[in-house]
């Protein structure tokens, strides 16, 4: 697609309109109570395979249970091997990715910041304006679809949902493409390093209106939640105390927080901003830092005296970035944020602890996250815990991608990719759409309530109902995919609970699935599949089955 071209999709430019499109109609077929979410209790341990693929993954795909036992001996050789495999990710040959983003025909993702500031932010096509944030939304499925790579973008979807931003506002949709890169660049990096890359970023700088901040009219939107979400966490703020009075750690830190340190951060950060004309270092959409709205008084932050001076440019940033990077409460709330999304909802404290003894050991080593998912991924906290968390969304339509090999163009202006986003923007975690700072829930309660539940399973069902316009076949083409002799309602079942889960299933689950492709009859009787009343049966099951409380562990 040129720069010119015009997405086929039809959306209104209005700046907080994302992707408006009709609600999706028709019955959805019931399992184990219709929309309700698996029961709570604890769920069969399965297999470590399986615990990796649906946690540090995006779910099994047909051959990948061999690749993994061709790893080692036993399964923890296994998963050394893979992680090891996983963590050195330039390693990794990615064929089946590439060639999905080279026939796409995606323009925008690997420009430069500056490129797209001056390409597609000031073009004067709301949608040229706006193809980078759509290019990004795409390929995020694609990746998590299609890429070997599927730690490093769990991770980077871990990161964005940390350091979150809304992708769908003027002075964001066109640059999400360097903000992505950034996530993926650092995700298993040293986080000091990290933290400042974000903070001068310009969708950063301007999601959180730092680059309006100065030293007459300071903004504390981002200061306030550089301490409170990206650094030491709102469990280690202790409210409007007189900073003096703040306990020390016993190891010269104060134990916490208080407002003081906001309004002294925002100080510090006066002067953050990105260039966007003439007179700002050029229009580029840059960090530039403008030493005229800096405040060069003293700053009292975490007990310590700041003060740059006024011929030490960003110094005071620097020594804040410093400050909070080291403080040990940022080590513990990421440390639990790690563990919430690699382990349970309410992880170990054991754990929790060890991952924070980790963190502040390595705060100056260039792979100091890396150790830490190390040690997470290789504990046996990770090995024994299943099904205290369920896969969002997003997570369960790539998981479907990969399962079943749905036929898709990814092109942006693609036919039917429209109403596939639509769809996913109904379950509320549609692609860089969260609005609030604190990023998209990762807590089961979150995604188990009624509307994304059913969104959910009209999203699965609607995969499997899809038709090309062209050729007139179904995207999810069931019995095209099904091998010959396979053709009894037992079989079908077996097969596809076996492809899209890739292990077993309690039996009284089984024998649902068999029933109702058996509608009745005979279930080892075989089912002409070219019939298009037995197919349409068989693309249900296959519905039934993605929608499964088995298939929504993680």
């Amino acid at each position: 697609m040129s720069v010119t071209a015009t997405p086929k999709r039809a959306i209104d430019p209005g700046p907080d309109n994302v992707r408006p499109g009709p609600r999706p109609s028709g019955p959805v077929p019931f399992l184990h109570g219709g929309t309700n979410p698996p029961p709570r209790g604890t769920p069969p341990l399965p297999d470590l395979y399986t615990i990796v693929v649906n946690r540090l993954g995006y779910g099994p795909r047909p051959g990948l249970r061999a690749e993994w036992q061709a790893l080692g001996p036993n399964d923890d050789a296994r998963l050394q091997a893979w992680l090891n495999q996983q963590l050195a990710h330039g390693s990794i040959a990615d064929p089946e990715y590439d060639a999905v983003v080279s026939a796409a025909g995606y323009e925008t993702l690997t420009k430069t910041r500056q490129q797209l500031w001056q390409q597609y932010r000031r073009h004067a096509d709301w949608q040229v304006r706006r193809l980078p944030i759509w290019e990004c939304e795409v390929e995020a499925i694609v990746r998590a679809a299609y890429s070997r790579k599927q730690l490093l973008h769990v991770m980077t979807e871990f990161w964005l949902d940390h350091f979150s931003v809304y992708g769908w506002e003027s002075n964001t949709e066109s640059m999400f493409p360097d903000w992505v890169r950034l996530m993926r660049t650092h995700c298993f990096g040293n986080f000091r390093d990290f933290l400042g890359e974000v903070a001068r970023h310009t969708a950063m700088l301007y999601y959180l209106d730092q680059y309006t901040s100065s030293a007459p009219f300071p903004n504390e939107n981002y200061a306030r939640e550089l301490f409170e979400l990206h650094t030491m966490g709102s469990e280690n703020y202790l409210g409007v105390l007189d900073p003096l009075s703040v306990p020390d750690d016993g190891f010269g830190n104060p134990i916490g927080y208080v407002d003081n340190d906001v309004y002294e951060g925002a100080r510090c950060l006066a002067g953050f901003t990105f260039s966007d004309s003439i007179d700002e270092g050029g229009d580029t959409g840059l960090f530039y830092y403008r030493d005229d709205w800096h405040d060069i008084g003293t700053k009292l932050v975490l007990g310590d005296i700041l003060n740059n001076g006024a011929n030490a440019p960003e110094a005071d940033a620097n020594d804040l970035f410093d400050l909070l990077a080291n403080h040990p409460g940022t080590g513990r709330h990421l440390a639990r944020k790690l563990c919430t999304r690699l382990v349970s909802d309410d992880p170990p404290q054991s754990l929790v602890d060890a991952a924070a003894a980790e963190w502040n050991a390595h705060i100056a080593s260039n792979d100091q996250i890396e150790r830490v998912v190390r040690l997470i991924v290789l504990s046996n906290e990770f090995k024994t815990t299943w099904g205290e968390k369920v896969k969002r969304p997003y997570q369960l339509l790539a998981g479907a991608v990969r399962a079943t090999s749905y036929q898709q163009d990814w092109a942006v202006d693609a036919e039917d990719l429209s109403s596939l986003l639509s769809r996913l923007d109904q379950t509320s975690h549609g692609m860089f759409n969260w609005r609030a700072p604190n990023g998209y829930p990762d807590a089961r309660i979150k995604w188990e309530s009624t509307s994304p539940r059913i969104m959910t399973w009209r999203l699965m069902l609607w995969l499997t109902d899809t038709t090309d316009d062209v050729s007139g076949l179904k995207r999810l083409n069931a019995a095209a995919q099904t091998p010959p002799g396979i053709d009894t309602p037992t079989e079908l079942a077996d097969y596809w609970l076996d492809r899209i889960l890739d292990r077993p299933v309690p039996a009284e689950d089984r024998q649902e699935v068999i029933d109702f492709m058996a509608a009745g009859f005979n279930p080892d009787l075989s089912l002409d599949l070219s019939d298009e009343d037995n197919h349409d049966r068989l693309r249900m099951m296959v519905g039934l089955i993605l929608n499964m409380p088995e298939n929504l562990m993680r």
